[in-house]
């Protein structure tokens, strides 16, 4: 498994737990906008983070996007190549370029900051970064580094040599 994938995914399914955590102070709706990601792992995490929803807040009002424009970056064979891509474009995608009015039905989880048409628009979220997940998995230093990680990582070696 891809130690991104997992650690994005952990970070927002913690946010949403503190959040919507019983007797949780301050403001108790989710605002998250993830920075665009490649089609693979921003649709991993995605389905992940929607599960989660699913299982330990059915029945929460969500809303998970791709924008528009992260959507259009992808290759269009990239795109094609998904097992259900008109679903997941009918599902996932916010066509009408409209990511704001989704707040407005409940919590936003939104996939595409750096695509979005009116990045002013969604200065109130919370900006998930790639340098957020660095500085919060490298926190530790190395002590902590999953075994996971070192197996991705050897994969990865094995590719390059």
């Amino acid at each position: 498994m891809n130690l991104f994938v997992e650690e994005l995914t952990k970070y927002l399914t913690d946010e949403c737990a503190r959040v919507l955590a019983p007797g949780a102070s301050g403001t108790n709706k989710i605002t998250l906008v993830v920075q665009s990601l490649p089609l693979e792992e921003t649709i991993a995490v995605l389905e992940r983070v929607d599960d989660y929803f699913t299982t330990a807040f059915p029945g929460t009002e969500r809303a998970i996007k791709i924008s528009r424009g992260l959507w259009l970056s992808w290759n269009a064979d990239e795109r094609a190549a998904l097992p259900n891509p008109d679903e997941t474009e009918r599902m996932w995608v916010d066509m009408g370029d409209q990511l704001t009015t989704f707040r407005n039905r409940g919590h936003c989880v939104f996939f595409g900051f750096d695509h979005a048409s009116d990045k002013g628009s969604l200065k109130d979220f919370h900006l998930v970064s790639e340098d957020l997940l660095w500085r919060r998995v490298l926190r530790d230093g190395f002590k902590k580094t999953p075994l996971g990680a070192v197996n991705h990582f050897d994969k990865l070696l094995t590719l390059v040599v």
